[in-house]
């Protein structure tokens, strides 16, 4: 997910660079002396960015991506309410969480999934518990999804 936000920007970088002086562009900079019209491809890079968003912003992951990766990265605890506390109460938890010395070094020793799975009580932390579950199960059940989809279609022919 980050790469896709990274290309994202980077999309939008360009899209300000072309319309602009074309620092990361030289070779179109030299076309551009010629006063060649950059609008199509400044048009083509708008209906990338609009496919990436139409197929992107609907996983709004965000702090609940990050909340899984490494809940000790966030600071901003209201914020992260507004976005994912809708479903889930997370604001005592994640604190609760955060200062809680051996979690914190068991997270620093294991990768992500198994620090949500084997040494984040269900019972203590219920609401993180069920976005971690949530977050680590969604790129899992999309690719089953995909998957049988493509089987189906092969079958079908």
């Amino acid at each position: 997910m980050t790469s896709v936000r990274s290309f994202q920007r980077t999309l939008e970088v360009f899209k300000e660079d072309l319309q602009g002086d074309c620092a990361h562009f030289p070779k179109v900079q030299e076309l551009i002396q010629g006063e060649r019209d950059v609008s199509p491809h400044v048009h083509s890079i708008d209906k990338l960015i609009g496919n990436f968003r139409n197929h992107f912003d609907s996983l709004s992951l965000g702090q609940q991506l990050l909340i899984t990766v490494n809940p000790f990265l966030i600071t901003d605890v209201r914020g992260l309410s507004k976005e994912v506390t809708q479903t889930f109460i997370l604001w005592i938890e994640l604190i609760d969480l955060q200062a809680n010395v051996a979690l914190r070094e068991h997270f620093q020793l294991t990768d992500h999934d198994t620090f949500w799975l084997q040494a984040v009580s269900e019972t203590v932390f219920p609401g993180l518990t069920k976005v971690a579950l949530h977050t680590l199960t969604m790129f899992g059940s999309t690719y089953s999804c995909e998957s049988s989809f493509y089987t189906m279609n092969i079958i079908q022919k």
